[in-house]
């Protein structure tokens, strides 16, 4: 049975894709959000998909129901996933809120500068209400070294659970 993997910004989610044993796959919100001009994806207003958000909500429920993947890998985008959850069962994947100024860096090293500020500034909002939604849960904890585990660390835990 595919499970829909709802994991937070910065935890590793097309990583995970790549490097497993599993057949997974990251369905980057990029993809669903916006309209592509060539092979690039332009992030600006004007070039939205007009099928957002209720593209990628579909897209869940599809895949869940096709079971052709062990796990989709999505975006947690907190407003869209109690629309998702009425329709399939979902698993959180987040970090801590004492996290965020680790997950602040790894967001300022992918860029833009305006997506991590966003991600950023929403942090804390968006955690908690991640913390609040009904379902299965998986807090990404602390390492030994100080930095916190990646999706990719706890994802054979979660596709082992029945």
């Amino acid at each position: 049975m595919t499970k829909i993997i709802c994991a937070f910004a910065g935890t590793g989610k097309t990583e995970a894709s790549k490097f497993t044993c599993w057949r997974t796959r990251d369905s980057d919100s990029d993809e669903f959000k916006w309209s592509a001009q060539g092979s690039n994806r332009i992030r600006e207003p004007g070039y939205k998909n007009p099928a957002w958000p209720q593209n990628f909500i579909d897209h869940a429920v599809t895949e869940y129901a096709k079971g052709d993947f062990d796990a989709i890998l999505m975006s947690a985008y907190v407003e869209l996933l109690p629309k998702i959850a009425s329709h399939i069962p979902l698993i959180y994947v987040y970090p801590p809120l004492d996290m965020k100024d680790e997950f602040e860096m790894r967001y300022r090293r992918r860029g833009p500068n305006w997506v991590a500020d966003l991600l950023t500034d929403g942090f804390d909002k968006w955690i908690t209400a991640l913390m609040a939604m009904e379902g299965h849960h998986v807090v990404l904890k602390r390492k030994l070294d100080g930095t916190c585990e990646y999706l990719s660390e706890v994802l054979p835990g979660i596709l082992a659970r029945p």
